[in-house]
């Protein structure tokens, strides 16, 4: 935990102790409606068994004096999951921020699917309710990133999370009562299977509607993938020891071989050396003749059809069309990612920080980005801002990325993290004659930055821009709770519209004649 300086800067602050496990997704929210923002941390990784205790979570209670401590013992039931994602919301308008934990895998059985769970807050308590109002979500997938957003505009908040060897799915809040995967029916599943990484939202084509970004492995990598020919996994007995093998596969001119080499797919199955001494032999060999038809046929089918990074848009019918974000943005995977004005133009924008240093050798990285900067058109489309223009430059492995304002001026700045690097700061510089402005929120209690919120401004001439206060987001990412509205002097804004996570609405006379601006709930 990095803790703020009164002098400026930030020190770090152990929070706990170190153990066997890789930390996970941290999720900062008010879990006992006191006012004060709590932590949720989560361990990640393979290095313990699947269920292992060491998994736990555990939640830290903030005293009001700079501290976290331990909650009670049963503040969280049983939840030894390695977590690839965590994001809260008041799902049933209770006035307490709920919590969806989203599994990344099971350790050592990749790539089943992981049992994530939905925690209801009783109180500073939490319950799991998965089975009862959203059994779904018992067997997502393989979830890498969740984000609460109101996709389809009733006031109600529903859930959207990002699958490896999955779709990007949308479950449907039915009024606090459960949830309904409506990933089919409004659209997200024409996108495809791919190899899902990020989620964030803005209203990208200005119709006072959330759109989708969604980040995805891109096209600069050995592999390739679409609805004809996919992407492909299988894990079965492919030994005959009874004991699960990864086999992947690849297609040339329609046909489908193995990915791996004669030696690499030999460690794992030593029946392939002694069928196929020779290397010519095994390179002609279609994956059925390698591994064997009927083992094939009952091993576990996983696919990829789409692996293009791109956005969810929303249509006038109600639904949602993906657009692939343009070339030059599918050079690397997309990592952290987040959505936002970030040039005062009033138009929302993309920016996301790349590549993924985790294939196997023979593979090779995924290190092909340096960060992209894509400027929105306010309709849709975008167009990528070259490094030195930018001025955002992350080569390595970059991972979680958040949007801040660390300077309080009102212009939004980023901190993206790197594996086995240093951490990245950037801020933002503005723009002449432009000007922005930063709204915050204070809520009701138990929800004190208004998590949940829909925030609309309104120029002088009419045109609006919309944002939703998020706790959650991107890859293992939560920005600050602050949204970040621009406009240029002549067209100031005249009034915030605000639409609060227990259906109450407000309005506010706004100059823009500050940096920043605290609403309160009425």
């Amino acid at each position: 935990m990095l803790r703020a300086g009164k002098q400026g800067g930030y020190s770090a602050a152990p929070l706990g102790t170190a153990g066997a496990l890789p930390d996970g997704p941290i999720l900062v929210f008010d879990a006992n409606g006191d006012g004060r923002n709590d932590v949720l941390t989560t361990k990640a990784g393979v290095a313990k068994p699947n269920g292992a205790p060491e998994y736990q979570p555990q939640l830290w209670l903030n005293d009001g004096a700079g501290s976290l401590h331990a909650a009670p013992a049963g503040a969280l039931p049983p939840l030894p999951l390695s977590v690839g994602a965590l994001a809260a919301a008041d799902f049933d308008r209770d006035g307490r921020l709920d919590v969806f934990v989203g599994a990344r895998l099971q350790p050592g059985r990749y790539p089943l699917p992981a049992r994530s769970a939905l925690l209801a807050n009783r109180g500073g308590r939490f319950e799991e309710v998965t089975d009862s109002i959203a059994p779904a979500l018992t067997e997502a997938g393989l979830v890498t990133s969740a984000l609460w957003s109101d996709v389809d505009g009733d006031g109600w908040i529903d859930l959207l999370i990002a699958t490896e060897w999955g779709q990007v799915r949308y479950f449907h809040n039915q009024a606090g009562a459960g949830f309904q995967d409506r990933t089919e029916a409004a659209g997200f599943a024409a996108a495809g299977a791919g190899w899902w990484t990020s989620l964030a939202a803005a209203d990208f084509n200005g119709d006072g509607r959330m759109d989708y970004a969604a980040g995805n492995a891109g096209l600069n990598t050995p592999y390739s993938a679409s609805p004809s020919e996919p992407a492909l996994l299988y894990y079965g007995d492919f030994g005959g020891n009874g004991g699960p093998v990864l086999v992947e596969g690849e297609w040339d001119r329609g046909k489908l071989y193995p990915r791996r080499t004669r030696k690499s797919l030999g460690v794992a199955i030593p029946s392939v050396l002694k069928r196929f001494p020779k290397s010519n032999d095994f390179a002609k060999a279609t994956l059925g003749e390698v591994v064997g038809e009927t083992r094939l046929s009952a091993a576990r089918r996983f696919t990829a059809t789409e692996l293009r990074s791109g956005v969810f848009l929303s249509l006038p019918d109600g639904t949602y069309r993906f657009a692939p974000l343009p070339r030059l943005a599918q050079i690397s995977t997309v990592q952290g990612l987040a959505a936002g004005d970030f040039d005062g133009d009033g138009f929302a924008d993309l920016y996301a920080v790349q590549n993924s240093h985790a294939p196997q050798p023979e593979i090779s990285r995924f290190d092909g980005g340096l960060s992209q900067l894509l400027r929105g058109d306010g309709h849709g489309g975008f167009k990528l801002v070259d490094l030195a223009t930018s001025g955002l430059f992350v080569p390595g492995d970059a991972k979680a990325l958040i949007v801040t304002d660390f300077d309080a001026d009102g212009w939004p700045d980023f901190l993206a993290t790197r594996n086995n690097f240093t951490t990245v700061a950037f801020r933002n510089r503005g723009v002449a004659d432009r000007q922005m402005i930063g709204v915050a929120l204070r809520g009701a209690t138990g929800n004190p930055t208004g998590v949940g919120a829909r925030v609309t401004l309104v120029c002088a001439d009419g045109t609006k821009q919309t944002a939703e206060v998020a706790a959650g987001g991107g890859y293992w990412s939560q920005s600050s709770a602050v949204l970040h509205f621009g406009f240029s002097k002549k067209n100031p804004p005249r009034e915030i519209r605000v639409a609060w996570p227990g259906g109450e609405e407000s309005r506010h006379v706004c100059t823009g004649e500050t940096p920043s601006l605290t609403l309160a709930h009425p």
